[in-house]
């Protein structure tokens, strides 16, 4: 019984520590030069992801643009990558609370360590997008 009583002091202490981070994770990046180019691909990317009738939830688009500003925020190192959208989009399906969704994305990229998986991608994109040579050399290594 002591442990069960002490699991939930623990939830509840996270609780207290968590209340309004996410709020606070949304306004940063406003703070961050050159954010609105991130800004701007989640944009374009979570447009292209979803059809319009797929989209159930009221604020669905905004929303999902908001987790993944966040998510950018908080891994700052890989910002964001095409792709997480999906993911984004599906767990805001599932869960339908913004905040929640944002807790389990950042939850996943912690568990699996999906960031390195992001940033393997995002930097693939930007070679092959900045030099023809650098692209021949990731195809020709990668297949």
């Amino acid at each position: 019984m002591f442990s069960i009583e002490r699991r939930w002091r623990k939830q509840f202490l996270l609780k207290s520590i968590l209340d309004n981070v996410y709020e606070k994770l949304k306004l940063e990046e406003n703070k961050i030069p050159g954010f609105s180019t991130i800004r701007s691909s989640i944009q374009k990317d979570v447009c292209r992801t979803y059809e319009e009738n797929k989209i159930t939830h009221p604020n669905w688009k905004q929303k999902t643009e908001n987790i993944l500003a966040a998510l950018a925020v908080v891994y700052s190192k890989v910002g964001y990558c095409q792709g997480m959208s999906f993911i984004a989009g599906e767990i805001l399906n599932v869960v339908e609370e913004e905040e929640l969704a944002f807790w389990l994305f950042a939850g996943l990229m912690d568990r699996y360590q999906l960031q390195f998986l992001f940033m393997n991608v995002c930097f693939s994109v930007t070679i092959g997008v900045t030099s023809s040579s650098y692209a021949h050399v990731y195809i020709k290594s990668y297949t």
